[in-house]
């Protein structure tokens, strides 16, 4: 678990990411990080997870359809 700081930008509130997170997400300023509300709280991720769903159910329809699509160039 990590503590994290709660600061004031103007009039908006920032929360503030230490080294060790921005090194285990990959994230650095200017990156988009995702909020997710899940059952139990919250859950911080750098992946998009209606993305991640999107390339999901494609890998599923392609794994489905692989003959179909194999033959479509022909």
């Amino acid at each position: 678990m990590v503590e994290l700081s709660v600061i004031q930008i103007g009039s908006s509130l920032a929360i503030v990411l230490p080294e060790e997170v921005t090194t285990r997400l990959n994230a650095t300023e200017g990156d988009s990080l995702f909020l997710v509300q899940e059952e139990a709280g919250y859950h911080l991720t750098a992946f998009d997870p209606e993305l991640t769903h999107q390339v999901e159910m494609a890998d599923e329809i392609s794994n489905l359809y692989r003959n179909t699509l194999t033959n479509l160039p022909e």
